[in-house]
């Protein structure tokens, strides 16, 4: 059975252990948490949970683990990287979740392979949308581990080269925030139009939900763009001056190139 411990439980780490209860994984693996903050009572079900420890430590008295997962503020990581090899062997695979640490600090000097994963607020629902990169040393059968861990919370991608984890951050990471700006602008816009407020958000809501669902369906953005365009009708009056007035194209390359850069400078 694979012995697994989550450092840290906070959103990714709760999200990660209901799914694995909820998928029946968790009848293979072994779960042990460190948090001293972990409460019971935000995760519905915890019979799956073998021991929670305060410290490494303290989880150090349980052995070695297969995998942990590091879901962790980044800013505590420094404390704890020295803590490590508490629980820890050379055949240990570690996935980190913490954004703006990279594979040569996460692996601190330590002989373990390292897995870095960057998922999004979709994890809450099983829908993330995660980027990982596989540091020096991960087999294929960490990478295989690793993928069904983190489909538990949505879809995974893998990405050749580390640099690669600040365009998933901006793109991934960081889209569901501009959805919801884009969302929060359409209902803005229905209110100047004179529609109630409640039912301007509902339909900005379900129409983008809608339109999520057909890109799920189809995955291609711009035929179903054409779809739903009549040539000089009312849809390619607004798309008109998307491209002309605001350029939503070169916006969004802006918006995301100003997230690449700000996560390259966080790391």
């Amino acid at each position: 059975m694979t012995r697994l411990l989550f450092l840290g439980a906070g959103d990714i780490g709760k999200a990660m252990i209901s799914r694995l209860t909820e998928t029946g994984m968790a009848g293979k693996i072994e779960i042990s948490v460190c948090d001293p903050y972990f409460n019971n009572t935000d995760i519905q079900t915890t019979s799956e949970i073998t021991a929670i420890y305060p410290t490494l430590e303290a989880a150090q008295l349980n052995g070695a683990y297969d995998v942990i997962v590091i879901a962790i503020a980044p800013e505590l990581f420094g404390k704890l990287a020295h803590l490590m090899k508490l629980v820890t062997t050379r055949q240990s695979l570690v996935i980190s979740v913490m954004p703006g640490i990279n594979v040569e600090t996460l692996r601190h000097n330590h002989a373990y392979s390292v897995v870095r994963a960057m998922p999004n607020i979709g994890a809450k629902s099983g829908h993330s949308a995660t980027g990982c990169y596989a540091g020096p040393y991960v087999t294929e059968a960490g990478r295989a581990i690793a993928t069904r861990l983190l489909q538990t919370i949505g879809s995974v991608y893998w990405v050749k080269e580390e640099s690669h984890l600040h365009a998933v951050t901006a793109i991934s990471g960081c889209g569901p925030a501009y959805f919801f700006a884009f969302t929060e602008a359409l209902a803005k816009a229905g209110i100047s139009l004179g529609l109630p407020d409640d039912l301007a958000l509902d339909l900005a809501i379900d129409t983008l939900h809608s339109a999520s669902a057909s890109l799920h369906a189809d995955r291609s953005p711009a035929r179903l763009r054409d779809e739903v365009t009549t040539p000089r009708g009312v849809t390619a009056a607004a798309l008109k001056l998307f491209g002309e007035e605001n350029n939503l194209e070169t916006l969004v390359r802006r918006a995301t190139k100003a997230a690449n850069d700000r996560s390259t400078d966080l790391e």
